[in-house]
């Protein structure tokens, strides 16, 4: 079972967090930047910070709950034939799958590579093996101990260039990776969320929100 995220809070309905302030605070390599981040939007005035000894279990269970997002649209097609899972959502979810997976895996050597993925086409095609998935990295992000340092060191592999050929080693922690995978899925789930509406699969209101998002609209 996942750890309370902030005293028993949901994470939506916690305090926002902005993903771009909470990198340059917990990874040192980024706090060069910090002086970018000054002046603050309106709406995410009155956010509440969370305490630097709390960020890791906010960012651990925030993941977590992105995941249960990500099971609700894979056990909608458990029961129904249609539409089929591998047209759309499913090829999604394993993407968001993926690079959970190479995060929770490439924390123990220190090297993450997003781009060296199985691409399973079982977790695209069958809900239940998505399903599945996203309850095994459920599990694993909350059975990290939560006395990490969020700010270990990691080295991200990735291709760049627009024929893919070229590969870069870049600096970043762990922290930091917490909340790129959990930017990821939400783009993934902001792409899903009119499918969601148009097959009436029920969702959170907040699926596919950025954090500072929900922030503007709760404000307003």
């Amino acid at each position: 079972m996942a750890r309370p995220f902030l005293d028993g809070m949901g994470v939506m309905q916690a305090d926002a967090v902005c993903i771009r302030t909470i990198a340059v605070a917990v990874c040192p390599a980024l706090q060069r930047t910090d002086a970018l981040l000054t002046s603050m939007p309106a709406h995410l005035a009155t956010v509440r910070a969370v305490p630097s000894d709390a960020t890791l279990v906010a960012l651990l269970d925030f993941n977590v709950a992105l995941l249960a997002q990500a099971r609700v649209v894979a056990q909608a097609h458990t029961a129904r034939a249609e539409p089929a899972f591998a047209a759309l959502a499913g090829p999604h979810l394993r993407h968001v799958i993926e690079h959970h997976a190479a995060l929770v895996d490439g924390v123990a050597d220190g090297l993450v590579d997003y781009d060296v993925r199985p691409r399973d086409r079982t977790v695209e095609e069958d809900p239940r093996v998505a399903d599945t998935r996203l309850e095994a990295l459920q599990q694993a992000l909350a059975a990290l101990d939560p006395r990490l340092d969020v700010s270990r060191e990691l080295r991200v592999r990735q291709c760049v260039g627009l024929d893919g050929e070229t590969v870069v080693t870049t600096p970043s922690c762990f922290g930091r990776e917490l909340a790129f995978v959990a930017s990821h899925a939400i783009h993934h789930f902001a792409l899903l969320r009119a499918y969601c509406a148009q097959h009436a699969i029920a969702v959170d209101a907040d699926f596919g929100l950025a954090p500072s998002t929900v922030a503007h609209l709760r404000r307003d």
